[in-house]
């Protein structure tokens, strides 16, 4: 059903969540996990599953404290890492876009002019009806699915079971590239060559750990209170990382896990390699980068609106002109300026941003969730009061 109040119902919104996850994911996922061997990619996506569902737990305990009463101060620590994390997400999401555009569809058209033009769509669709554009998502939600679907159906005629067989034996070597390069040397080297399991369980938790942070868009738990509910995010999570185990089987058997990890963006070729039968449609793989390009730019727009929303949270209202869409787009193209071309907004967003402000993230909603607030310390004074008279009587 579509709301007809102007805003955003929560079918829309998670149409929203899982195609954007799905589009950014897609040619996420398969980097985050190249230095792992085989199953142990599926072992790590199961894993991050693990990581999401606490982290959601932990965003649902945070936002009952806000409902109740928290102070401005701890918005702004939780407000300002994120609005960093959301600008990162924003840079790489619009790079790799204009890259894969580039590379798969437009190889004239240059890769700035592509940038240029997915933020001005997304700035459109931004400063337009926010109804729109979650009626758009909720009614090409089903055919995004009906497609990967179809898409792994028609990739199980080129699954070679020989390949799938070979990725049950793991590659200690693999395993100990994912670890930190401080461990190369000394005692925890030599434990680590000595029990392969051990550097197959550290990879496999390093990589669940960076794939999970990957999700970190779901803290908008604590800023869209209207249109998004712990429910609505574990589904939408539940659907994407479904699809991705699924893709992840697929492309070990028609690939092979070895060649696999030397693929920098290996959905798109398994794209392009199925074969429908018949005659009637010779370039299928177009029609499903169409789908993809789509994907991430409804992750474009979702980022951007991000940015919106979150700076209008946090600026005060003396900066009222700073809240308004055309100021995150502006932000956004002057960062895409400064940062450059997609291999510094890659780097930006995998080493800087999932591995330091995502724990940063982590870490200032873990304290705010232990902490109590003056209402709760004297709402807890209160009950122990009324529970000491009840008890003398």
């Amino acid at each position: 059903m579509f709301a007809e109040n102007g805003k955003i119902s929560k079918q829309e919104m998670r149409s929203l969540l899982v195609l954007g996850w799905i589009g950014k994911q897609s040619l996420l996922f398969p980097i985050l996990l190249k230095s792992l061997y085989g199953w142990e990619k599926t072992a790590a996506l199961l894993l991050s599953l693990v990581w999401i569902v606490l982290f959601i737990s932990l965003l649902k305990k945070v936002r009952k404290k806000r409902e109740a009463s928290m102070p401005k101060a701890h918005m702004y620590l939780i407000g300002i890492p994120f609005f960093f994390y959301l600008l990162s997400n924003e840079l790489y999401l619009i790079r790799v876009t204009a890259r894969v555009s580039a590379v798969c569809i437009l190889p004239e058209t240059g890769e700035t002019a592509l940038c240029l033009l997915l933020l001005f769509a997304a700035w459109m669709a931004e400063v337009g009806d926010a109804q729109k554009r979650g009626r758009a998502a909720q009614a090409l939600y089903p055919v995004v699915l009906i497609a990967l679907l179809t898409l792994m159906i028609a990739a199980l005629w080129g699954i070679q079971p020989t390949y799938l067989w070979k990725a049950l034996n793991g590659n200690t070597e693999d395993a100990v590239k994912m670890l930190p390069p401080t461990w190369s040397a000394g005692a925890v080297a030599d434990l680590i060559q000595t029990s392969p399991a051990l550097a197959k369980g550290i990879a496999v938790t390093g990589a669940s750990l960076l794939l999970a942070a990957s999700f970190a868009e779901m803290e908008l738990l604590l800023f869209e209170n209207m249109y998004i509910d712990c429910r609505t995010m574990r589904g939408s999570v539940l659907r994407v990382m479904g699809s991705m185990c699924l893709l992840t089987i697929l492309m070990i058997g028609s690939f092979g896990a070895t060649p696999l990890n030397r693929l920098e963006w290996p959905v798109p070729v398994l794209m392009s390699s199925v074969k429908l039968p018949g005659d009637f449609l010779q370039r299928w793989d177009v029609i499903f980068l169409a789908i993809l390009l789509f994907g991430l730019f409804t992750a474009i727009s979702s980022g951007l609106h991000g940015l919106h929303r979150i700076a209008g949270e946090l600026l005060p209202r003396h900066l009222m002109r700073l809240r308004r869409p055309e100021a995150a787009g502006i932000l956004v193209l002057l960062c895409l300026i400064a940062v450059g071309e997609y291999e510094q907004a890659e780097w930006l967003y995998l080493k800087l941003t999932l591995c330091i402000i995502v724990p940063v993230m982590t870490a200032v909603l873990l304290i705010i969730w232990g902490m109590r607030t003056g209402n709760e310390k004297e709402t807890h004074t209160k009950t122990e009061i009324q529970d000491t008279g009840e008890a003398d009587r």
